[in-house]
């Protein structure tokens, strides 16, 4: 009886794989296309390239190539690939009048945003127009441009735009902090102080409401408040690029003095920060003439990091 039942089974599943396949099984272009969007939707953006870049190659409709050309543009971008940039910029000159264009110049923005270059990231915004996307991620492109100005210091079109995004369940709660910043950075304590101290400690950004409170009370002298405050915050640790500052302020030495060569091992972080703005101050390890793997690799981390720095200042010893 059980093999009678196996047989049956495996006449069954003979019978049901010779009668149709999927689309997707196809070697087609439409089925390199339905393979290519399948990975990149799952995130497999080498295997969606790969299928799509053959897809190419073969006969297809002016859509579909422009949807391939896309999704490998929007793959590249996501992998982190410096070409994205000029696959998604060719994508929207192309096509300059296609509904996907205005996705690819969102992910234009998205590259400069996320490389801290907040005015070519915010003309980038500027380009997709409102409404062209789905409601979500016209959201995140108003709580971005926003963000652009609070880094350029354009204070009332942030605060506008926040002002706007209150309204929204993704991003209220993520505003109140915003606005209390923005008064803190113009130098209104009181009503910043007041602000961050309405956002609850335990919600999303309330390490960091926290930790401008601790700045207003140093700035006002209550050192009693910013030791004992600064200290909970440095022993919860939730963001490193707090903590020189914290350290400052709770009188803990944020970098290492010592005779001894090569004791500085990172790159540490020190931040001045008042009314005007903030200043990183970058502590590396020491430039030598590198003997093995470990000095090799101290020598690499002093060059990146000044690489980043707006200003260099090398102390010859």
């Amino acid at each position: 009886m059980k093999l009678r039942q196996v047989l049956l089974g495996l006449g069954a599943t003979l019978a049901l794989s010779g009668v149709a396949q999927p689309t997707v099984m196809n070697s087609d272009a439409q089925a390199f296309l339905e393979r290519g969007r399948l990975m990149y939707e799952s995130r497999n953006y080498v295997g969606a390239i790969d299928q799509l870049s053959h897809m190419l190659q073969l006969p297809c409709t002016t859509d579909m190539e422009e949807e391939a050309e896309l999704l490998i543009a929007m793959s590249s971008f996501e992998r982190g690939e410096s070409q994205s940039l000029d696959l998604l910029i060719t994508f929207v000159e192309e096509h300059p009048t296609s509904p996907r264009a205005q996705l690819a110049q969102e992910k234009i923005g998205n590259y400069y945003f996320y490389r801290g270059d907040w005015k070519n990231a915010l003309l980038s915004y500027s380009l997709v127009r409102e409404r062209a996307l789905n409601a979500d991620m016209d959201e995140n492109v108003m709580y971005r441009i926003a963000y652009c100005h609070l880094r350029l210091g354009e204070w009332d079109q942030a605060r506008t735009l926040y002002e706007r995004l209150a309204r929204t369940k993704r991003y209220g709660s993520a505003t109140d902090f915003y606005n209390a910043y923005i008064d803190y950075a113009q130098g209104d304590y009181d009503t910043a102080l007041e602000h961050f101290q309405a956002i609850p400690a335990t919600s999303e950004l309330g390490y960091q409401a926290q930790y401008y409170i601790t700045q207003i009370k140093y700035h006002r002298q209550h050192y009693d408040e910013v030791i004992a405050t600064g200290q909970q915050l440095l022993a919860e640790g939730q963001n490193d690029y707090f903590t020189a500052e914290l350290n400052r302020m709770v009188g803990e030495k944020v970098t290492i003095v010592s005779p001894v060569e090569q004791t500085t091992r990172n790159t540490i972080r020190g931040i001045v920060a008042d009314a005007r703005g903030q200043l990183v101050l970058l502590d590396t390890p020491g430039l030598h003439k590198a003997v093995g793997t470990l000095g090799t690799l101290l020598n690499r981390m002093a060059r990146r990091s000044a690489a980043g720095a707006d200003i260099t200042c090398v102390v010859f010893d």
